[in-house]
């Protein structure tokens, strides 16, 4: 599949698979903007996969980039979209939120708000009685939690990597 249908593809999942926005709460918060996209496209770029240089030009379009942006120094520094009709609609992340994520919760473990060797009810209760009551928090982070579904039909049910199987 090409990176364009692949694109088209994911912009329209909504008509095969139910998805929902989820609206944010509270105010917005506007970024003051000082957006030169020339800076970062024309910047060099060590890529590791065949140890050239290509230019961030080059990769957006290798690796069809749906959007860049940049916020840098309390300033929108970059804004880019590669089609300006789908600038408001959902973006493909894949696992870059795990990387945000990873941030955030070393962020609130190093000002204590957060304690790794807690399990995770003590933050979420009502997650008890199902596998998240017995494991900690580290272990939610490293992703070493393994759940296995087996009931694909309400995904309400599943089973514990030791065994044990827990209704949602």
């Amino acid at each position: 599949m090409s990176p364009e249908a692949t694109r088209q593809a994911y912009y329209s999942k909504s008509s095969v698979s139910p998805t929902l926005v989820i609206p944010r709460d509270g105010e917005v918060k506007s970024f003051v903007e000082d957006i030169d996209n020339n800076v970062l496209f024309s910047l060099p770029v060590p890529y590791v996969l065949t140890g050239e240089e290509k230019t961030m030009d080059e990769l957006k379009d290798e690796f069809c980039f749906d959007s860049i942006v940049v916020h840098y120094d309390g300033k929108l520094s970059v804004k880019w979209f590669c089609d300006q009709k789908y600038k408001n609609s959902q973006h493909l992340i894949q696992s870059n939120s795990k990387s945000l994520v990873a941030v955030l919760y070393g962020i609130l473990v190093s000002r204590g708000l957060i304690d790794p060797e807690k399990v995770v009810t003590d933050y979420l209760p009502e997650f008890k009685g199902t596998v998240y009551e017995k494991v900690c928090v580290r272990y939610v982070a490293d992703m070493r939690v393994n759940l296995s579904f087996n009931d694909y039909q309400s995904m309400n049910h599943y089973v514990a990597a030791n065994g044990d199987s827990y209704e949602l």
